[in-house]
């Protein structure tokens, strides 16, 4: 399935970008894939928990010379990348709602924040990580670069994750601008799972009687290819209103292995967000956060939209929701 012959081209998405930079090299990562999205302005950002323990007197003192650090910290990573940015400073003990907080202030179309530090990590993913926290609940879009950026490098290839609900729609927006950026190429990339669902309940028991039965398989095949057919429908009426070269498909298996796996075979992945409630923000799902997590290439989860936009087919009941 290919397009790019529609009208609707999409406008100036990217205004105000913030990157969150710490002095690792994952805070450089950032700042650099805030550079390949070529917005407007750049914020660079910078949130430090102040430590109350020092003496009243001496606090403010103290206050100001790691505010000074961080400051400087931030104008030598502009100057390393020769990038033309603004430096914010925040004193926060949370990161995360440092830049979510400035974001709304600013006004933001999007954070970038780096890696997370543990991404296979079970054990310390309950612990908390900033990137995480950093996309979770944000107000605006949430790029997460890879620990080795690329510089001013242009993204070639750019793929979605699309099923044709709000949040994919929304997803395919940015998707679509930042093809138009870079004059890349755009896959839409629908998943669907041809396994039977897993049968709920208890063992059974005299009282509660048997378990159910499993779908029989010849109908849960019909059942499939149907929703594979919604799901080149849904596919094809996207196209056909986009206007970039852009192709799509189908495949078969679980989503969040399947769009990691696609992550190593582009330059950018864009996803959108698990669709509770009406609020605009990134509400992360089971496969938006295996994405985070671990892609091969920069993820940008897409916030639910205010509104939800008018589909031009119907949206895919199997496809991966992220």
């Amino acid at each position: 399935m290919r397009g790019g012959a529609g009208g609707h081209s999409v406008g100036d998405v990217l205004g105000t970008v913030i990157a969150g930079v710490d002095g690792r090299e994952g805070g450089v990562a950032a700042a650099r894939l805030a550079q390949r999205l070529h917005p407007e302005r750049i914020v660079l950002a910078c949130a430090f928990p102040i430590d109350a323990r020092p003496v009243h007197l001496a606090r403010s003192a103290y206050s100001e010379r790691l505010a000074d650090d961080a400051e400087a910290m931030l104008r030598g990573v502009a100057e390393r990348l020769g990038l033309e940015a603004e430096t914010h400073v925040v004193l926060d003990r949370s990161a995360a709602r440092a830049l979510h907080e400035l974001a709304e202030r600013e006004r933001a179309d999007a954070i970038v924040v780096g890696p997370c530090r543990h991404p296979h990590a079970a054990a310390l993913v309950a612990l908390g990580d900033v990137t995480t926290a950093a996309v979770a609940d944000a107000p605006c879009a949430v790029f997460v670069a890879r620990p080795a950026g690329d510089g001013e490098c242009p993204f070639r290839r750019i793929a979605v994750a699309y099923d044709g609900h709000a949040e994919s729609r929304a997803a395919l927006a940015l998707a679509a601008h930042l093809t138009e950026r870079s004059d890349a190429a755009l896959l839409l990339r629908t998943v669907i799972d041809p396994l039977p669902p897993l049968t709920v309940g208890v063992p059974a028991m005299p009282e509660l009687g048997a378990w159910p039965p499993l779908p029989d398989p010849d109908v849960w095949d019909a059942i499939v290819d149907g929703r594979r057919r919604d799901a080149a429908a849904a596919i094809d009426a996207a196209l056909a209103e986009l206007a970039v070269p852009a192709s799509g498909d189908v495949v078969y298996g679980d989503a969040g292995d399947e769009l990691v796996r696609l992550s190593e075979e582009v330059d950018l992945i864009v996803c959108g967000s698990r669709g509770w409630g009406t609020a605009r923000r990134v509400l992360l799902g089971s496969t938006s956060d295996r994405l985070v997590r671990g892609a091969g290439c920069p993820v940008a989860v897409v916030p639910r939209p205010a509104t939800v936009p008018p589909a031009t087919a119907a949206p895919v009941a199997s496809a991966a929701e992220a």
